[in-house]
C-alpha cells in the first residue's frame, strides 16, 4: 500500500511505494528483456501502441482482450511497479512506461530523428491524456538512463508520472516567474550549443553540474506545440546534444525532465542532467552546488564536437 506524507520539517513529499523495490534489473542481452518486441506479456497491456503502415504512415492502436500486439514502433503501458496508480491501496495518479524504440541497441544518441519524434509525439498524447483528470495536479514526463541515474532497464524508455500534487520543484519554478520568466532570462544570458527553428539548446547559467544542458524555445512558449514540424525540431535538437554530450564524455548516464507551463506566463524546457559529479554533504545538506565547469567552457566543448549524427 502506497501513502503520500509531508516532511514537517522542509514542507518536501514523500511516497511511500514498497512495491517500487520489486523492480527487476535488465542490462546487456537482448533475451529476456522485457521492453522488446515479442516479450510484450512480460508487461501491462498497451495503453497506446504507434504502428506503422506500409505506406509509412503512422496508426494508433492498444492492446485489447488479453492480446499483444507485437509490430509497434512506441509502445506505452502501466507501470508494474507504480508510483501512483488508481488501485485502491494506492495514492491516486498514473505511472507509466514509454518504450521509446523496438530497437534494443538504439541510444539516446544514436536513435534517429524520426524516431525520436514519434516518441515524443506519444508521450505529449499520454500527458494531454492525464492531465485532462480534474484530480491530477501534474504530470511529469522524465527519463533515467544508466544505472547510476535509476534506470533498471537497459532499453530505451521515459516514464510518465501523474501525481494529485504539484511537485515542490515545480511549484518553486513557478513561483519565480514573479520578476518576470526565468527561462527567458536564462537564454539571454546563458551560452548556446546549436538551434533548430525554435529550439535552443543552452548550458544554463548556474548549472547544476558539468554539461547540464537545457532545451527550451527561443520564444516564450508554456507548452510545446502539438505540430509535426515543431516536435521533429525538438528531436534533432534532443539528439543532437545527447550526439554532442557522447563525443564529449564517452558512454554517460543522465536524468532528464520536462516541465511545462500552468499558465501563458510560464515556459516549457527540458533539463538534462548527466551523471557528471556526486552530490554530496554541501549539496544534500546546504542546496549549495559546487561545479567544476563553468557553463561558458562547458558550451564551447559541446559547440566544437562534431555536427554529424552517427
Amino acid at each position: 500500500m502506497s501513502k503520500l506524507t509531508r516532511s514537517p520539517l522542509t514542507g518536501e513529499w514523500v511516497v511511500y511505494a514498497p512495491r517500487r523495490g520489486r523492480r527487476p534489473i535488465h542490462y546487456g542481452k537482448i533475451e529476456g528483456c522485457p521492453f522488446c518486441p515479442g516479450n510484450e506479456y512480460a508487461t501491462p497491456p498497451a495503453k497506446l501502441l504507434y504502428v506503422r503502415s506500409s505506406d509509412g504512415s503512422i496508426h494508433r492502436f492498444k492492446d485489447g482482450d488479453g492480446g499483444r500486439r507485437s509490430d509497434w514502433i512506441v509502445r506505452v503501458f502501466d507501470n508494474l511497479y507504480p508510483i501512483f496508480s488508481d488501485s485502491p491501496e494506492s495514492v491516486y495518479g498514473y505511472h507509466e512506461v514509454l518504450v521509446e524504440t523496438p530497437r534494443h541497441e538504439d541510444k539516446p544518441w544514436s536513435i534517429s530523428i524520426d524516431q525520436q519524434a514519434v516518441a515524443i509525439q506519444a508521450a505529449l498524447e499520454r500527458i494531454d491524456t492525464m492531465r485532462s483528470d480534474p484530480k491530477i495536479g501534474y504530470v511529469l514526463l522524465f527519463k533515467n538512463y544508466g544505472r547510476s541515474a535509476g534506470a533498471s532497464i537497459e532499453h530505451m524508455h521515459m516514464q510518465i508520472v501523474a501525481s494529485p500534487i504539484l511537485p515542490p520543484r515545480v511549484e518553486s519554478e513557478l513561483s519565480s516567474y514573479r520578476d518576470g520568466c526565468p527561462v527567458c532570462m536564462l537564454i539571454r544570458e546563458s551560452p548556446s550549443v546549436v538551434s533548430y527553428d525554435d529550439i535552443v539548446v543552452v548550458c544554463p547559467k548556474a548549472s547544476f553540474k558539468p554539461y547540464e544542458a537545457m532545451v527550451t524555445s527561443i520564444e516564450h512558449k508554456h507548452d510545446i506545440p502539438r505540430t509535426e514540424s515543431y516536435i521533429e525540431a525538438l528531436a534533432k535538437a534532443l539528439v543532437d546534444v545527447m550526439h554532442r554530450l557522447r563525443l564529449t564524455l564517452g558512454e554517460f548516464e543522465f536524468n532528464y525532465w520536462l516541465h511545462y507551463g500552468l499558465t501563458q506566463d510560464h515556459h516549457w524546457h527540458i533539463e538534462i542532467l548527466p551523471k557528471t559529479s556526486i552530490w554530496a554533504g554541501l549539496e544534500l545538506g546546504g542546496w549549495i552546488y559546487v561545479n567544476t565547469l563553468p557553463p561558458n567552457e562547458a558550451a564551447d566543448s559541446l559547440r566544437r564536437s562534431s555536427l554529424q549524427h552517427p
